[in-house]
């Protein structure tokens, strides 16, 4: 009995490492974690793009465009959370966006404001 275990989880092991991982779309609970994230980080928005602004236009356009930028991706972002944890339960769309569609996929990209950070780290 032993040995038919040990063949067995031995098969199993391997059949798990030669699959291919697929990757499924996204699940309502996906969606909750999603909106949670981006309601408790939807405020760092504003210090992101005032950085980038600053990086790429200068100072002064940091100071006012960025953070102008900044304000508005922040509410927006913080906005998406609340919608997006309220109603994790319910598709974003209904698949008329074609075949690969993911019904609980993310509504903005990036999904998560830290991910839009290529300079991070």
């Amino acid at each position: 009995m032993k040995g038919k275990r040990k063949i067995a989880v031995a098969v199993g092991l391997g059949v798990a490492l030669l699959c291919p991982p697929v990757y499924a779309s996204s699940t309502p609970f996906d969606k909750l974690g999603r909106g949670a994230a981006n309601l408790v980080t939807g405020w760092m928005e504003l210090p992101v793009q005032i950085s980038q602004t600053t990086e790429s236009e200068g100072s002064i356009a940091g100071a006012s465009v960025g953070f102008t930028r900044g304000l508005l991706f922040s509410v927006g972002r913080t906005a998406l959370g609340v919608l997006e944890a309220v109603t994790f339960l319910l598709p974003n769309h209904t698949g008329d966006r074609g075949p690969a569609d993911d019904p609980y996929g993310p509504i903005v990209e990036p999904e998560f404001l830290i991910f839009r950070q290529g300079d991070v780290g």
